[in-house]
């Protein structure tokens, strides 16, 4: 289970590790759940603009682990998407 894939800083070691662990689950054809908010394609996502207008762009998943490891998930796991569901953290507040 790899929860919040890409919520973290993609330094060079994080980027290794997780296509080590995504690699090796892939040749093995053994079972992975992923979790992520990034984008699963290279469309970017708009956040919004800069006071001067310019568009602000969330990276995607294949920004954030390496296009090789994004490959393979999308290769090896069902895609399920859930758009506009509510963060449970902002509920009661």
């Amino acid at each position: 289970m790899l929860d919040d894939l890409g919520a973290h800083r993609a330094t060079e070691w994080v980027e290794d590790v997780i296509h080590g662990i995504i690699g090796h689950r892939y040749n093995h054809q053994k079972t992975i759940i992923a979790t992520t908010n990034l984008a699963d394609d290279d469309d970017q996502i708009r956040e919004g603009s800069t006071p001067g207008g310019q568009p602000i762009n969330r990276k995607t998943l294949g920004q954030i682990i390496g296009e090789r490891s994004a490959s393979r998930l999308h290769e090896m796991c069902r895609v399920i998407k859930l758009w506009g569901v509510p963060d449970y953290r902002w509920k009661g507040r």
